[in-house]
């Protein structure tokens, strides 16, 4: 129960961004260390799928934080 209520909690606070596909290398930088600066700094955890979002034209990825 708690577990659902955290996981719950958790994604009704999700924000998402959505970001063009060949600007992902951007928001992670080289090795990550963009993505665990931006992380450890706001306290967030960053969620970036492998592949574009399917049907985005221009191809897109929707991040979670």
């Amino acid at each position: 129960q708690q577990q659902a209520q955290q996981a719950y909690n958790s994604s009704a606070n999700a924000m998402l961004l959505m970001v063009p596909d060949d600007k992902v290398g951007i928001i992670i930088g080289k090795g990550g260390a963009t993505v665990k600066d931006i992380q450890n700094r706001l306290k967030v955890r960053i969620q970036i799928p492998q592949q574009p979002d399917v049907g985005t034209n221009p191809p897109m990825r929707t991040i979670r934080y």
